[in-house]
């Protein structure tokens, strides 16, 4: 009775499914590590995002104050620091209430663009820069940061009075 007993061994004992247990539990394990990885680095652009827009309305009303402290005149020439040893000369084209419209340009009017690349970036990589939409509308900067597809409104900047509404 012996020699029947040793071919009749149970499904977990053969090598194949073992292998396939193995696999199956790694399976999951790294379906379950990716979803979580997945939710932390949208937390963190999220927060850099945050950040960024931070960095640009500190930005601007230190250009609102520089602008009041000089006499209010129509343009800035600030040094602006590209790297932490090595500066450029920017003229920052003010409006007449003292916010900025525009970096480095023959135009005065406003550039939602060059602002929130001079403001916030700070010579940010050009993936970094791909994270926020921007969009015009008259005197208005809208900052938008795509969230699983979805739109998701960062900041406004009306630059009419100033005014900078952060979503975050």
């Amino acid at each position: 009775m012996e020699p029947i007993r040793k071919k009749e061994e149970s499904l977990t004992e053969h090598w194949f499914f073992r292998v396939l247990i193995g696999l199956t539990v790694i399976a999951v394990l790294f379906f379950a590590a990716s979803r979580y990885l997945s939710d932390v680095f949208d937390d963190v652009g999220e927060y850099k995002v945050s950040l960024l827009s931070d960095r640009f309305v500190k930005s601007a009303t230190h250009m609102h104050q520089q602008w009041a402290a000089m006499g209010k005149p129509k343009q800035l020439k600030l040094d602006y620091y590209e790297e932490v040893t090595r500066s450029i000369e920017i003229n920052v084209h003010m409006n007449q209430k003292g916010w900025p419209l525009s970096v480095n340009r023959g135009s005065k009017g406003l550039d939602c663009e060059q602002l929130w690349q001079y403001f916030a970036e700070n010579n940010a990589d050009q993936q970094e820069a791909l994270l926020v939409e921007i969009v015009q509308e008259r005197a208005k900067c809208l900052y938008y940061w795509k969230d699983d597809g979805i739109k998701q409104k960062v900041l406004e900047y009306d630059v009419d009075v100033g005014r900078m509404k952060q979503n975050h």
